[in-house]
């Protein structure tokens, strides 16, 4: 039990406080599969600083402030507005999902030499909305860095698997307002 919670405290908690602290930057690919049906992968990229983020994919804009959920649709030029539950944040970042869900699971570290792979596997699948399993791939720090850099996520869910494959993640020092802005597009306010 003490291994464990040394590891909890040496890598999964700093990574965890990395993000709320920090500004990450990345571009990503992720890939949805199961295991009757071809794999369908979507490229994208995010910038997030704990829960708050701004997200570009498939010709989708969002944002989330810490309170309103900001998705636009170029193609219909409509900004919508929501005020989203803690489960629905959980579901579009696999990143907050990992660190709500990490205190229900029993968490095992391996080391991939200038990588760490962290394991979480849920006590209670029914406290993770039936995932069964998260592998968090992560950079070691290099030289003077300190904090861990996410590689990948992956959550295994039954036949499905969701990989989300970060590309050219650093962390930077500008922080966005995390909120979109598009003058003349039609609001939809559903909060």
């Amino acid at each position: 039990m003490t291994l464990l919670l040394g590891i909890l405290l040496s890598v999964l908690q700093p990574f965890f406080l990395a993000l709320e602290q920090n500004t990450l930057k990345s571009d990503f690919v992720v890939t949805i599969s199961e295991t009757a049906t071809q794999p369908l992968s979507y490229t994208g990229s995010f910038v997030l600083r704990g829960e708050r983020f701004t997200l570009n994919m498939m010709q989708i804009e969002a944002a989330y402030d810490g309170k309103t959920l900001y998705m636009y649709s170029p193609e219909t030029d409509e900004l919508q507005l929501t005020e989203p539950t803690q489960e629905e944040l959980s579901q579009a970042n696999p990143l907050v999902f990992a660190k709500l869900v990490a205190k229900e699971c029993e968490t095992l570290e391996r080391d991939k030499g200038e990588q760490v792979l962290l394991v979480l596997v849920p006590r209670d699948k029914t406290k993770t909305n039936g995932i069964g399993r998260i592998e968090l791939l992560l950079q070691k720090p290099k030289g003077s860095e300190t904090r861990y850099l996410p590689v990948s996520v992956e959550m295994k869910e039954g036949k499905r698997t969701t990989t989300l494959r970060l590309n050219n993640a650093a962390y930077i020092t500008t922080t966005p307002s995390f909120k979109i802005d598009k003058p003349g597009a039609f609001i939809n306010d559903l909060r």
